[in-house]
């Protein structure tokens, strides 16, 4: 007997409100997009039933916003959630569900060249907009996909190595091998006035050159 195909998982997974199931499932490459009984998507499914979590995990993981969502969840009485699915719409990026997504998912985003102003047009909702919203209610807690947003919108620091792509890491490593050889070597021009202090050249160096020589595109200047 054939396996059950990948992609009807969703969909069980859903009318059962499994969470982690969903994230592993659609983490593993299965269609949140898939038609199946009565031309529902899991997000169909997820509407009617109110399972709000679920319709965001779904969506991060680029469940198509159909009308039909809506018309599921205002027909079954979750007003709440329709009038989200409607005011969603513009959320275009996994990065933009920060209440869906783990801080280990946030990180791969983020490292991976998640823009953070990522928005449909100009004064649109964006990751960052969302983020900062959600710390102006304190619900930004340390560590959350909100918190490393609004760490990986700030300039490159030790502190924030670690949400910049690829690229600019590589980019950033390079620097400190720099300025670390320019701060020791004796063919320096500020050999002389900083002997005796080459940690504190480095320091500067690391706060006041690199913020302004790592992006985060593409570790462009």
């Amino acid at each position: 007997m054939p396996e059950p195909s990948l992609s009807l998982c969703p969909q069980l997974a859903c009318l059962e409100n499994h969470l982690p199931v969903i994230h592993h499932l659609c983490e593993c490459g299965a269609n949140p997009n898939l038609i199946m009984t009565n031309d529902f998507t899991p997000l169909d499914f997820a509407a009617e039933y109110n399972y709000w979590d679920a319709c965001e995990v779904l969506c991060s993981y680029g469940a198509t916003r159909k009308a039909d969502a809506s018309l599921q969840a205002s027909k079954a009485g979750h007003t709440a959630l329709a009038n989200w699915l409607e005011a969603s719409e513009e959320w275009t990026t996994p990065l933009h569900y920060l209440n869906a997504i783990t801080p280990d998912r946030a990180i791969h985003l983020l490292r991976e060249g998640a823009d953070v102003h990522a928005c449909v047009a100009p004064n649109r909702p964006s990751p960052y907009k969302h983020a900062y919203e959600l710390y102006e209610r304190g619900e930004a807690p340390e560590g959350s996909a909100a918190d490393l947003v609004l760490a990986a919108s700030e300039p490159w620091s030790i502190a924030t190595h670690h949400l910049f792509p690829d690229p600019s890491r590589d980019r950033a490593t390079e620097l400190v091998r720099l300025g670390w050889l320019l701060s020791r070597s004796a063919e320096s021009p500020y050999a002389e006035a900083f002997e005796g202090r080459e940690q504190a050249l480095m320091d500067a160096w690391l706060v006041h050159v690199m913020p302004y020589a790592v992006d985060r595109e593409e570790g462009a200047m």
